[in-house]
């Protein structure tokens, strides 16, 4: 898994410094026949989260979500339905 200083978030990050960024990126909402809700416990904060992670340059939304979900579960996505789109900014404070 590369690390995010080397990302485009990262790098990006690095430019802009402190700045907001508009940083798209999927997070998935995995189930099992019994309904639970996988869950990851993030590196960074150690709480529970979702699979999520930005998008990188010449990469769909899709293909970012298989690659964050194989990165942090070990999973292969083989279809995913999109079920929200959250663009108002109050949602990142």
């Amino acid at each position: 898994m590369p690390n995010f200083e080397d990302s485009y978030g990262g790098r990006l990050r690095k430019l802009a410094g402190s700045r907001k960024l508009i940083l798209p990126g999927p997070r998935a909402a995995i189930t099992d026949d019994q309904g639970r809700l996988l869950l990851i416990r993030r590196s960074d904060n150690h709480e529970w989260a979702m699979p999520a992670g930005t998008m990188e340059l010449e990469e769909s939304v899709y293909g970012a979500l298989q690659r964050e979900v194989k990165e942090e579960t070990g999973l292969d996505v083989l279809s995913a339905t999109l079920f929200a789109i959250y663009s108002d900014p109050r949602f990142g404070e």
